[in-house]
């Protein structure tokens, strides 16, 4: 099964794609760059004004008159606020509310995960996507980004957010010399 993925949106969007990317090639899916071999078609949307909406909504409609027997996943922020909408669309198999890279995964294609590393014991069963920890690689790009999780660990931290609070920390100015990040002001 080859798979092609299309973002619109940020940069956040641009990771979580790769993500998924990433996680259904640990499936055993091929992705693949050409619109005319591929079966599946990701599309991570963004729902920041009404028009990244419709955009959306024109793509898919448009991906679905060009292959009519390709199928479309659709995630993202867009899919989140408008699943209906988006499931009562044609040629849609499924929408991922948000952007999970297994649930993706697991609509995309039916075979099992290929476990393609040992990390962990086998006497815990974790969640963490098959993919990988970190994503490995971002194609199509020659510039990175910055993606941080934050578990705040006492209830003082992070001005008296409570224990176990997830946070988001978005980049906004980082300073680089000689690849090796000096400074990041974040904003929270």
């Amino acid at each position: 099964m080859r798979v092609l993925f299309h973002t619109f949106g940020c940069k956040a969007n641009q990771y979580d794609t790769e993500r998924m990317r990433q996680e259904l090639e640990a499936w055993g899916a091929e992705t693949t760059t050409q619109r005319s071999g591929a079966d599946v078609f990701v599309v991570n949307t963004c729902t920041v004004t009404n028009r990244a909406d419709a955009e959306a909504r024109r793509f898919i409609r448009r991906l679905h008159r060009e292959a009519p027997s390709a199928q479309i996943v659709v995630a993202g922020c867009s899919a989140a606020l408008n699943a209906d909408d988006y499931r009562s669309m044609d040629g849609v198999l499924g929408v991922v509310e948000g952007h999970d890279p297994v649930t993706v995964a697991s609509l995309v294609t039916s075979s099992a995960p290929i476990q393609i590393e040992l990390r962990s014991s086998l006497d815990r069963i974790d969640s963490e996507p098959i993919g990988g920890e970190l994503l490995r690689a971002r194609r199509g790009a020659a510039r990175g980004w910055l993606k941080v999780g934050v578990t705040v660990s006492a209830p003082s931290a992070l001005r008296g957010l409570p224990e176990g609070t997830r946070v988001r920390v978005t980049p906004v100015r980082c300073l680089q010399k000689r690849n090796s990040w000096l400074k990041c002001t974040p904003n929270l």
